[in-house]
């Protein structure tokens, strides 16, 4: 007598495949913005480095708000926040590279669906200084 067992173990069976599913990009985002981490990505196929500041949506499309670092596509001339259709980027790493961000930035100018954003450091009143 022979007994037959079909698990459905196939490779397109999402039980198997869970420890090689990949992040979203918009994970990897909101990762480096909680941690306040640059970013490395291809930005419409060509490297950059960028300071994430807020991912936010606006009419069905997903946002991020960020500081370009370094761009393979132009030589930049001043540091300040652009915004850039997450679909447009790929290959996204959140680096090591920590960043402050600027007091610049303002949440409360972003529109209302924000998904992550970076807190901004209060620095003391307090600070006593003193001159050598």
């Amino acid at each position: 007598m022979m007994i037959g067992l079909s698990l459905g173990l196939t490779l397109g069976n999402p039980i198997l495949n869970q420890g090689n599913r990949r992040k979203q990009p918009a994970q990897i985002v909101k990762q480096a913005i909680q941690k306040s981490s640059r970013i490395t990505a291809k930005v419409n196929g060509k490297s950059a480095v960028l300071e994430p500041y807020a991912l936010y949506k606006l009419n069905g499309a997903t946002l991020l708000n960020a500081v370009v670092i370094y761009s393979e596509a132009k030589r930049l001339r001043k540091f300040k926040a652009q915004d850039f259709d997450l679909s447009v980027l790929t290959e996204i790493t959140v680096t090591e590279d920590a960043f402050f961000p600027n007091w610049a930035f303002n949440a409360d100018a972003l529109p209302p669906e924000v998904i992550a954003s970076v807190k901004l450091v209060e620095y003391g009143q307090d600070a006593q200084h003193t001159d050598a």
